[in-house]
């Protein structure tokens, strides 16, 4: 059982590195030589996205998580630092709420509840996973 979060992980490792380093560098860390072509990019990145959703759902079917669970401890959005470089910073409610906008428009996950939305489980393939979370409930 150890090796599902282990997979999941790698996966998401994999995407984050796709979206933030430069293609050379990524298939040079992954052990492929020369460029990776831009369709084998995009796959890995559709893949990611799959696996996210994937993991998204899972968590909506078998928990009641939603938008509230994605923010930090109310201590942390409202004790600064007590010490040390960042002494005095707290996290900023409305950044952090902008950013979780954002975070979900990127996945195409509604604002204001974290759910998918429909279209976007369809469009990774998952039409199952979206008559799933139609049937609970949990699904934009």
């Amino acid at each position: 059982m150890l090796a599902v979060p282990t997979i999941l992980g790698v996966v998401t490792a994999v995407f984050l590195l796709i979206r933030l380093v430069p293609g050379d560098v990524v298939t040079y860390m992954i052990g492929l030589e020369g460029s990776l072509p831009q369709g084998r990019v995009e796959d890995l990145k559709r893949l990611a996205m799959k696996q996210i959703h994937l993991e998204k759902a899972f968590n909506l079917r078998h928990t009641d998580f939603d938008r509230k669970d994605d923010l930090p401890t109310p201590r942390d959005m409202t004790e600064p630092i007590p010490g040390g470089k960042l002494a005095g910073w707290k996290i900023d409610e409305q950044k952090y709420g902008w950013m979780l906008d954002e975070y979900y428009d990127l996945h195409g996950w509604d604002r204001q509840t974290s759910f998918p939305k429909r279209e976007t489980l369809i469009e990774s393939g998952l039409a199952d996973v979206a008559m799933d979370l139609e049937k609970i409930g949990k699904l934009r």
